[in-house]
This record gives C-alpha cells, sequence and structure tokens, in this order.
C-alpha cells in the first residue's frame, strides 16, 4: 500500500492480511517504529494520499477517511464508507479538485467495479 512521508515520520499500513493490518509510524533518521495503530479494524490495508487539507485514506473494503497524523499517533477526523467491495488496492487519485477512486471488485450488494 502507499505509504507518506511527513514530519520526519514515514507513515504506512503493515501487515499481511486485512485482520492483521495496522498504520504504522517510523522516525525517519532512526529508523524507530514510534506507533501502531489498527484504526478500528475497520481499513484494513490502506492507501494514503497527503492532500492540501491533510491526509486521505482509503481502506481496502472502500471505506474513505480524513486522518491526521503525528509522530505520537493518528486521529481519525471524518470517514464514510464508500462501497462494500473487497481489494480496493488501488491509490486514490486527486486531479483539477475531483478525488477518483477505483473499485477493483463487485461490491457484496451486487455493485460492479
Amino acid at each position: 500500500m502507499t505509504p507518506l512521508v511527513r514530519d520526519g515520520c514515514l507513515f504506512g499500513f503493515a501487515g499481511q492480511s486485512d485482520q492483521l493490518a495496522e498504520l504504522v509510524c517510523h522516525e525517519i533518521t532512526s529508523g524507530k517504529e514510534l506507533w501502531r495503530d489498527d484504526l478500528g479494524r475497520t481499513f484494513g490495508r490502506a492507501n494514503l494520499l497527503a492532500t492540501a487539507d491533510g491526509v486521505l485514506c482509503l481502506g481496502e473494503f472502500g471505506e474513505l477517511a480524513w486522518l491526521e497524523l503525528t509522530a505520537k499517533g493518528a486521529k481519525v477526523i471524518g470517514r464514510t464508507k464508500l462501497f462494500d467491495a473487497p481489494e480496493t488496492w488501488t491509490p486514490p487519485a486527486l486531479s483539477h479538485g475531483l478525488l477518483y477512486i477505483q473499485q477493483n471488485e463487485p461490491g457484496r450488494d451486487g455493485t460492479k467495479p
């Protein structure tokens, strides 16, 4: 998943399955792990996208959130469920004020990718 460098830290999701995925923060200069957070176990593995207004997080099951990330921890500012589909692994993209999201697999409610 796509990591993010910000304020001397590397933020990214670590884990081999949705049940084991956690957002992790490492200090860049020392490589020291500062914290881990599973964000309520609803995101699974996720991509991070830095914007002028903050950090967007797109989870592998179609959940989108604004995050506040610091060396002391993560805070979910807002969140919404865009769709209920597995394997939403394509990183989100921002262009000309529009956010583009890819639903990779059919949704559990029958929605098409």
